[in-house]
């Protein structure tokens, strides 16, 4: 075997002198007299010196950084699975042909995740056209983007953080209801988010894809919208979501998404889906878009918007939608 070896010089009065480093390199049994001659030859000669590795600072733990929340990237729970055709918009009460040039199709765009990146979440709710603000609770800015929207006449909504299935590695945030609290818990955490934000109207979830599963906790959170005389708009982050037919089941107006306009940021695809919004509305009677604050999103939705009267879609709120009871009657378009 191969090895390392150090032999010490002793002068004539038993002094160590020097040393010299010998690597010995493998060789298949060798015999006695071998081993003597490579050892004589090693300390004659020895091997040149190995490059000198580069010295490394020892690593040290820096103190852990306050997160900038303006800067934190969000996260957002879409559902990438195959999804199930979209659940059918409510029908109309009263099929109306509408008069010469106006708009025929009704869309609603809600933008989740308001109250982060504050410069884009305030520019969003000022655009020109009825867009629904779904504002998390407690974000450094979700109470003034709530104030603005509320001032030039959006609708506002809450958006309940509630627990994904890839939790706890992944958090939905301050103020979220989670797997295993009880119904006076969760009914608790709600009534203190909405009491957060008096303009809204209603909630929808942001993330949930596991607590939207499971009917005792959409139970606990209709209970609270049911006492406000609040809507809930499901997400849809999980296709095995029952908080739509929960909504319903205990008399709550409801609705549910159709699209999600942003899964992927670029300003382009962005566009691309919300043409399919217009698509799946013309199908359908109606449809509901969701996306969230990026920069992207809003530079589609600034490039979208000025087009929509010339191809009939008019853009409307979320509530525009609701179902009032299971068989899907609601308001009219």
């Amino acid at each position: 075997m191969a090895g390392v070896g150090y032999f010490l010089w002793k002068d004539y009065k038993g002094k160590e002198t020097k040393s010299h480093v010998i690597t010995v390199p493998p060789r298949p049994n060798p015999s006695a007299k071998q081993r003597l001659e490579q050892t004589v030859m090693a300390i004659k000669e020895p091997p040149a010196p190995e490059p000198a590795k580069e010295q490394t600072k020892p690593t040290t733990k820096e103190p852990s950084k306050v997160v900038d929340e303006e800067s934190r990237p969000l996260y957002e729970e879409h559902f990438s699975g195959k999804e199930p055709p979209p659940p059918p918009m409510p029908p109309r009460r009263k099929v109306v042909p509408p008069r010469t040039g106006e708009p025929s199709v009704a869309v609603a765009v809600v933008i989740d995740d308001l109250g982060f990146h504050a410069h884009v979440s305030k520019a969003i709710a000022r655009l020109p056209a009825d867009i629904t603000l779904a504002i998390l609770p407690y974000g450094p800015s979700s109470r003034e983007v709530a104030e603005i929207g509320h001032k030039v006449g959006k609708e506002i909504i809450l958006h309940q953080p509630m627990e994904p299935v890839e939790y706890p590695r992944i958090h939905p945030g301050n103020g979220a209801i989670i797997t295993g609290m009880g119904d006076g818990e969760i009914q608790t955490i709600v009534k203190q988010n909405l009491d957060y934000f008096p303009e809204a109207v209603g909630i929808n979830n942001h993330m949930g894809s596991r607590i939207t599963t499971q009917v005792a906790a959409m139970d606990s959170v209709m209970k609270v919208l049911r006492t406000r005389g609040l809507f809930f708009l499901d997400s849809r982050t999980s296709q095995r979501s029952v908080a739509f037919d929960r909504a319903l089941a205990a008399g709550i107006p409801a609705a549910s998404r159709q699209v999600f306009i942003d899964n992927v940021q670029r300003a382009d695809v962005i566009l691309s889906q919300l043409n399919q919004l217009e698509k799946t509305g013309r199908q359908h009677g109606g449809a509901i878009g969701i996306g969230h604050p990026y920069p992207e999103t809003l530079q589609a939705l600034e490039q979208w918007l000025p087009g929509l009267a010339g191809r009939q879609i008019r853009v409307v709120r979320v509530s525009h939608f609701l179902s009032h009871n299971k068989n899907g009657s609601g308001k009219s378009p």
